[in-house]
């Protein structure tokens, strides 16, 4: 009786002294990984902060007809700014998407005009592009960059391209600007 009282006081202080050897032994490596590191780190962040402002009333083609690309640039444009308020340049890409509440409101979701009959110019500052909108690129008008403190300034014009047929002219096109930051 008398042994096996001593190896269960053996068995238990064993078990102790191990468990005291693995606290001590991870402590001492947490430690040395955390505290000891030979590396200097730093890190740094900056503030992006990108603001569109519209200037105009909606994007959208109602009751047009085709015309040529001279006639559709001529047309006033839909005006917009980005502005860089925060600390970092950034890159930004800047879409069309469909403006699905318009549609609603207009009751017009099944008069919805094909992009592919729609050209546009958009300026940038002193910039042109000029394509026609495509769903298969989701919209993308252009790709730019930004400095903190600047503002680039917008100017797209939307018409239906001159080789469409009339038949679409009870069609209707809206759309809202969308500005996504790129973070590389």
């Amino acid at each position: 009786m008398f042994e096996k009282k001593n190896k269960y006081k053996y068995k238990i202080v064993l078990a102790i002294f191990i468990a005291l050897l693995l606290i001590i032994g991870i402590t001492y490596a947490l430690w040395f990984r955390y505290f000891m590191g030979t590396k200097e780190q730093e890190i740094t962040t900056g503030k992006l902060e990108l603001v569109l402002t519209d200037e105009s009333a909606g994007v959208s083609l109602l009751n047009t007809t085709p015309v040529s690309d001279n006639v559709g640039m001529s047309f006033k444009p839909y005006t917009f700014k980005i502005r860089n308020y925060g600390t970092i340049p950034a890159t930004y890409k800047v879409y069309l998407i469909d403006d699905e509440s318009s549609y609603y409101s207009d009751q017009c979701n099944d008069k919805k005009m094909p992009w592919d009959n729609i050209k546009y110019s958009l300026k940038e500052n002193d910039n042109i592009n000029t394509g026609n909108l495509s769903k298969e690129n989701n919209g993308l008008l252009l790709e730019s960059s930004i400095n903190p403190d600047e503002v680039n300034n917008y100017y797209l014009n939307l018409w239906i391209r001159s080789e469409a047929t009339t038949a679409i002219a009870n069609y209707h096109f809206h759309a809202k600007i969308k500005v996504e930051a790129i973070y590389e």
